[in-house]
C-alpha cells in the first residue's frame, strides 16, 4: 500500500482500490475514466501496473476492458472535499461527466438557470452542464493535488443568430444546435465573418455546422450512448503476467 496525504487525509492507494486513469488515445485525451486497481505498487517493478476499467468495455461490448498503464497516467479519485463550496463561473476550469468518464474543459457561459456551457479543446466542443455534472478541476502533482488557475477567456465564439436586442446592448442569441437562447453583452459577439482565399474578409452567410467549423452547443444528456467501448487488439488480451500485458497505446506503436 502506498500512503498519500492530501490535507492531512490519508489517501491509501493499493490493490483493489479505485483510481482515475488517463487515456492518450485520440478522442479520450483530456479525460479520466475510474478503473480498479490490480496490482500492488510496492510490489510491481517497472512503470506499468494493470487496472480494470469501470465503464470501458472491451470490443465484445460485455467485458470490461482491462490494461496495463503507465504509473504517470494513474492517479487517486479525487477526494469530494475538494468539490465542498466551490462557486463555479465563467472562466473556471472544470471536470465534467460525460459519456462515464470526466473530460476537461472551461465553463464560458453561466446561465440563468444555473446551468453552464463547457468548451472542450479536444476534440473542440461545447455543450451544456447542470452543477452537480461538474468538478473543479485539479492535477495530482508531486503527490499533492493542485487545482487550476481560471481561465480569461477571449475569441472564443460559436456561429449563432441575434433574434431580439435589449437594452444597455444585451442581446438574446439563438443557437439552432440545440434551439436554446441566451443572452450576451455586444462585447462577447461579433458578426460572422470568413477568410476568403487568404485574400479578404467577407460576412458569412448562414451554414450547417462542420468539422472545421463552429461547433455546436450540445447538451451533456445527448451522449449517443451510455457505456464507452475502447477497442483493442487480440495481443491486448489480459492473463496473469502483467509483464505480457499490453497496453492499447504499445499496440498502435507496434503497427506504425
Amino acid at each position: 500500500m502506498v500512503n498519500l496525504y492530501f490535507e492531512g487525509k490519508i489517501l491509501s492507494i493499493a490493490k483493489g482500490c479505485e483510481v482515475e486513469v488517463s487515456l492518450q488515445e485520440d478522442g479520450f485525451k483530456g479525460s479520466w475514466f475510474r478503473a480498479i486497481l490490480e496490482q500492488n505498487p510496492t510490489r510491481v517493478k517497472g512503470e506499468k501496473l494493470r487496472v480494470c476499467y469501470k465503464t470501458l468495455l472491451h470490443e465484445d461490448g460485455v467485458n470490461p476492458c482491462k490494461e496495463t498503464i503507465e504509473r504517470c497516467f494513474i492517479r487517486p479519485v479525487p477526494p469530494e472535499c475538494m468539490n465542498e463550496g466551490v462557486v463555479f463561473k465563467e472562466g473556471s476550469v472544470v471536470d465534467a461527466y460525460f459519456n462515464n468518464g470526466w473530460w476537461t474543459g472551461v465553463i464560458v457561459v453561466e446561465r440563468s438557470d444555473g446551468s453552464f456551457f463547457v468548451y472542450f479543446d479536444e476534440p473542440p466542443d461545447i455543450m451544456r452542464f447542470i452543477r452537480s455534472q461538474l468538478r473543479p478541476h485539479a492535477d495530482w502533482i508531486g503527490y499533492k493535488w493542485v487545482k487550476s488557475k481560471n481561465k480569461v477567456l477571449f475569441s472564443l465564439y460559436v456561429l449563432s443568430r441575434v433574434t431580439e436586442i435589449f437594452i444597455e446592448n444585451n442581446y438574446k442569441v439563438y443557437f439552432d444546435a440545440t434551439k436554446e437562447d441566451a443572452v450576451f453583452n455586444y462585447t462577447e459577439i461579433r458578426m460572422s465573418m470568413e477568410w476568403l482565399g487568404g485574400v479578404s474578409w467577407i460576412h458569412a452567410r448562414k451554414r450547417e455546422f462542420g468539422n472545421n467549423a463552429a461547433t455546436p452547443i450540445r447538451s451533456a444528456q445527448e451522449s449517443p450512448s451510455n457505456t464507452l467501448v475502447l477497442e483493442f487488439n487480440e495481443d491486448d488480451t489480459v492473463n496473469d503476467d502483467a509483464t505480457e500485458i499490453t497496453s492499447s497505446r504499445e499496440s498502435h506503436s507496434n503497427t506504425s
